[in-house]
């Protein structure tokens, strides 16, 4: 439960300060939602390729993005 919530802030933190999430960041997020890499790409409305060149550092993730990312690490947290 500690690392969601250190997640959770470091996601914040990052939206709030305009620094981009690192790509181990993003892995720990899906993995933190069980999540396959396709998963995530469906459960944020994109394709698998583009969620696998921001997890994979080839393609930086768009702010949107990663409110999405944050929102979806939240809602998991609720349930």
């Amino acid at each position: 439960m500690q690392a969601r919530s250190d997640l959770i802030s470091n996601i914040i933190m990052y939206a709030l300060l305009g620094d981009q999430m690192t790509k181990e960041q993003l892995k720990q997020a899906r993995q933190q939602l069980g999540l396959t890499q396709a998963g995530m790409a469906k459960a944020m409305g994109i394709v698998t390729r583009k969620w696998e060149r921001w997890e994979g550092g080839h393609s930086p993730i768009s702010p949107e993005g990663e409110r999405l990312v944050g929102m979806l690490v939240e809602m998991k947290d609720v349930k």
